[in-house]
């Protein structure tokens, strides 16, 4: 089959980044795969999801280096397994969100369908039939199939390429800011 443009231009940014598409596509569809489970299984009821994010790991920094550095070939357990003991949901959530909201700013005109692919088809808590994506999205399967590529990869790039850089730098002056903080406080003790 041959690749879309809007593909080409997505494999384009890897490219300018860094980043090996292969290698992060498979993470990112690892990561999708899992998402359900990790959030729904953290709670009974779906209403109280929200209220039980929380941080399991307080160095999120190891928990997205990890992410960063994990193979897609692990499996989805030792992926699932490796990933809970870094994260609650909270931030595997906010990481997705954020991501998605670069997702939705892509210049392109595709890109509320993208978003809402994502969330049909990944995030939400019901399992959506692909005959009820085609005709919430009303578009034909083999749009879908296209465009449902063209998403992954997009959010991919925007969770290795965006997100968890931003994050790692955060963390990376927050830890600094702390660590000078704590220096003063032992030089006028």
């Amino acid at each position: 089959m041959r690749e879309s443009r809007t593909l080409r231009n997505i494999k384009i940014l890897y490219n300018m980044s860094n980043l090996d598409y292969n290698v992060i596509f498979k993470k990112t569809k690892l990561l999708l795969g899992i998402y359900k489970s990790v959030c729904w299984k953290s709670s009974e009821r779906a209403g109280e999801f929200f209220e039980q994010l929380q941080l399991e790991s307080k160095r999120l920094d190891v928990a997205l280096e990890f992410l960063m550095e994990y193979s897609s070939e692990l499996s989805k357990d030792r992926f699932m397994a490796r990933i809970s003991s870094f994260f609650k949901t909270k931030w595997l959530v906010e990481v997705i969100d954020i991501a998605l909201n670069h997702v939705y700013e892509y210049p392109d005109t595709y890109a509320k369908m993208y978003k809402e692919i994502i969330k049909l088809v990944y995030l939400d808590y019901f399992n959506n039939s692909e005959s009820d994506i085609l005709d919430i999205l009303n578009i034909d399967r083999s749009v879908y199939y296209v465009k449902k590529k063209e998403a992954i990869a997009l959010l991919g790039f925007a969770i290795w390429a965006l997100v968890i850089p931003k994050y790692l730098h955060k963390t990376k002056i927050s830890c600094q800011e702390e660590s000078d903080t704590l220096d003063s406080l032992c030089e006028t003790a």
